[in-house]
């Protein structure tokens, strides 16, 4: 027998006393009263966590898993025994209210090995990354290459989750790179960087075992689920420099190998971009001028992920920006703020749509507005009719190049036939602008 189909025979025969276990866990609740719980499916938190000393759970046979106010999930091979009555006392003694559960061994186990986390939570990074060696790194690191030395200068066996963290970011700010990949593997994980809408490898065979630990630290700081490993998740953090704060938003999914990680590097100095420094042609800047200086009309920016949409449109709005004009956004999520303008964000939660966004604005009697992207024809035909109307409306579309703009529009239900006016459609390309392409 190979050593896959080994693993393969090894991972079942665990997967089924795993079942098991969980089955006998149900069991036992059923026979003592209080409910059982799957730790395979509940967040544990480590602010519950640190609430009971490891030393005492474990001899218990308990942990604290989950916290809501007062209220704290204890979950207990035995709920009845006199330790874990003990921990309860303990806990109301503190003006807790403890909920007692049944769990698995294994369950209770997978708890434990979260306390390995509770330091790190106790030294206060959860929403906040306040790191003092990455500003050094950002000034040492200048390419590629630079990152891979910083790897080769580090024994990977003896070094830290924060220190390779810290490499890993240092070298994504020091590149200016839009996102931060981390792709689990067969034998191993891939980091990459995204430069200028290229994805370019920064470590191409970082071990399983380090890999693990990194995925942990990042949900640690984004406040997600550590032990939560076969669901996508979303979440952020802020990395707090000495003289600016950039946020980066996360996102995990569940792959083959493990989970799947990207990182957004929100550097609010990579969108301090003047309109002169695009690398917009001249013949092309001319329009772009006389496209934004007019009182009405549509301007559309198309191109790939991290191509520099947001960039390209914060640039034109700085550029127009002043005390006599009033420049509402809609976006999804707020990127970066940009002082003299009016910034929304949409809220599913409550019907703050683009679309339902857009109407509620245009009640605010705007000179210009910026849709953070046109994404259904509901949001389409409000946002021609408000170009045709008085108001010049700034937005991206999900095409490659400017031509694909208005097939896409067409496709979304748009009459572009039935208007008339000025509608400017430009791409944001990975090495150049090509021309605009223009049509009335």
């Amino acid at each position: 027998m190979t050593d896959d189909r080994k693993d393969i025979l090894q991972k079942k025969m665990s997967e089924v006393r795993r079942a098991a276990e969980e089955r006998d866990a149900e069991r036992r609740a059923a026979k003592n009263g209080c409910p059982y719980i799957d730790v395979r499916k509940v967040p544990v938190v480590t602010g519950a966590l640190k609430l009971i000393p490891e030393a005492e759970a474990r001899d218990a046979r308990a942990a604290a898993v989950e916290i809501r106010t007062h209220e704290i999930a204890v979950a207990a091979l035995d709920p009845m025994s006199l330790k874990v009555r003990k921990i309860a006392d303990d806990l109301v003694g503190r003006r807790f209210v403890p909920k007692l559960f049944t769990v698995s061994q294994s369950g209770l186990e997978e708890a434990w090995r979260l306390y390995k986390f509770v330091s790190d939570d106790q030294e206060g990074i959860t929403g906040k990354f306040e790191i003092n060696t990455v500003e050094e790194l950002t000034r040492t690191i200048k390419n590629l290459k630079g990152v891979e030395a910083e790897f080769a200068k580090r024994e990977l066996k003896k070094l830290s989750t924060t220190e390779l963290f810290q490499i890993v970011l240092a070298g994504a700010l020091a590149l200016q790179s839009s996102d931060i990949h981390f792709e689990a593997e067969e034998s191993s994980a891939r980091i990459r960087y995204r430069l200028d809408g290229l994805l370019h490898d920064a470590f191409a065979t970082l071990p399983q075992r380090n890999y693990d630990s990194l995925i942990s630290r990042i949900k640690l700081l984004s406040g997600l689920k550590i032990n939560i490993h076969g669901e996508p998740q979303d979440g952020r953090f802020t990395i707090q420099l000495l003289k600016k704060e950039i946020e980066v938003r996360v996102s995990i999914i569940p792959s083959e190998f493990g989970e799947a990680v990207v990182m957004r590097i929100l550097d609010p100095d990579s969108i301090n971009v003047d309109l002169n420094h695009l690398g917009i042609r001249a013949d092309d800047m001319d329009i772009v001028r006389r496209a934004i200086e007019k009182p009405n009309g549509l301007i559309l920016n198309t191109g790939p992920t991290g191509s520099g949409k947001t960039t390209t449109l914060y640039a034109f709005l700085r550029t127009i920006v002043k005390p006599e004009i009033k420049i509402i956004t809609v976006e999804d999520p707020i990127e970066y703020r940009l002082p003299g303008i009016e910034q929304t964000q949409t809220n599913t939660d409550v019907g703050y749509t683009f679309a339902g966004g857009l109407r509620a604005i245009l009640r605010q009697d705007p000179d210009i507005i910026l849709i953070g992207e046109i994404r259904d024809q509901e949001t389409a035909d409000i946002a021609l009719q408000a170009a045709l109307t008085g108001h010049v409306v700034f937005s991206t579309l999900h095409t490659n190049d400017a031509v694909g703009a208005v097939p896409r529009l067409v496709d979304l239900g748009v009459n572009i036939g039935g208007t008339s006016g000025d509608f400017i459609f430009t791409t944001t390309a990975v090495d150049a602008l090509p021309p605009a392409t223009r049509t009335s």
